[in-house]
């Protein structure tokens, strides 16, 4: 599997299992607990934006002897009106590749960092390729802040979530809360936003009820900190979907609107073969990925990517399999869905 493209995916990602032993209620935390937000990056306002980006000028000489390369840049912008110093770090072809890459980032610049802020640092791929008319592909800057909090929780619930009680009028056994947290006070329960539910308000009730017992405490000055957690309430036997591990392959052949994503990864660079733990979330919130066995920094672009895309499932399959994780097998080659 050395070059995977758009035209050959094809999968079926998901499948019903039934429940085994006897009915019973249960309310559930899926894996990971409250996973605290990332704050936004300054990158946001990153110029020139992507619509207007000139284009990487190919060095001439290789491209005359079809030579292409992936180089991947370390960026560090100190001030909203200067341009950022530029480190190559990956290089896999000439330094003609590095200088015509270094050439390119000089002409960004990050207006919103405020005067004082902390220098911001991020990195960015390029990948050359000599034998179609794309030329150069660039990917999304990516904000090395690992985004850490040095917050920590001075009250949790000490109970687990309860099943709710049946009401008049509910038809559903199933359900399923993805909820936003927002806290603003060590002494004050978050406020919550339901970014998606699944069978009925009893289970929004149910989780909203448990998250309010949570108290954070963050150093001074108190900043509003935003933190995602799920919950799976299921009762009786009847079917359930749960997604399979899947390899790349089959993975990008459920990709939803897969026409939409323009993007390449050089895989070879990135210490393949290796595999990832991956828990959906989309639409509703960015997916969680975890690298397993170790960290590679030359799979960052590729892991960013993968926590934007949103997998297309029958709907009923999809209100169950929000929040899932499995593990996703990736190969050497090439994903190429220019």
């Amino acid at each position: 599997m050395r070059h995977l493209t758009r035209q050959i995916f094809h999968a079926l990602a998901f499948v019903a299992m039934a429940l085994l032993g006897a009915a019973m209620a249960q309310a559930q935390e899926q894996p990971g607990g409250i996973v605290l937000e990332k704050p936004e990056s300054a990158l946001r306002c990153l110029q020139p934006e992507a619509a207007k980006l000139a284009p990487v000028a190919y060095p001439a000489d290789e491209l005359l002897l079809n030579r292409g390369a992936t180089v991947r840049v370390r960026l560090t912008f100190t001030d909203a009106a200067s341009e950022p110093k530029a480190v190559v770090y990956y290089n896999l072809g000439s330094d003609a590749f590095a200088d015509a890459v270094t050439e390119a980032v000089s002409a960004y610049r990050l207006p919103c960092l405020p005067a004082g802020a902390k220098p911001v640092t991020a990195t960015q791929a390029f990948s050359f390729v000599p034998h179609d008319g794309r030329r150069v592909v660039r990917s999304r800057a990516i904000d090395d802040d690992d985004g850490s909090h040095p917050c920590r929780f001075i009250q949790e619930p000490q109970r687990k979530p309860r099943y709710p009680s049946q009401v008049s009028g509910s038809t559903s056994d199933f359900g399923f809360v993805m909820m936003a947290l927002t806290f603003s006070a060590k002494d004050k329960p978050p406020k919550t936003q339901v970014l998606f539910s699944a069978g009925g308000p009893r289970f929004v009730y149910a989780a909203e009820s448990f998250v309010s017992e949570y108290r954070l405490d963050c150093p001074p000055p108190y900043e509003p900190i935003t933190a995602r957690k799920t919950f799976s309430f299921r009762m009786g036997d009847g079917d359930q979907y749960g997604l399979k591990n899947l390899n790349l392959k089959q993975f990008v052949g459920v990709i939803d609107k897969l026409n939409e994503q323009h993007v390449r990864f050089d895989l070879n660079s990135m210490g393949c073969p290796f595999d990832l733990r991956f828990t959906l979330y989309q639409p509703y919130a960015r997916n969680g990925i975890g690298e397993l066995e170790r960290a590679d920094p030359n799979r960052r672009e590729f892991i960013d990517w993968l926590g934007s895309v949103a997998l297309k499932l029958p709907r009923k399959a999809h209100e169950q399999v929000i929040g899932n994780t499995i593990t996703l097998s990736v190969p050497c080659g090439t994903l190429d869905l220019m």
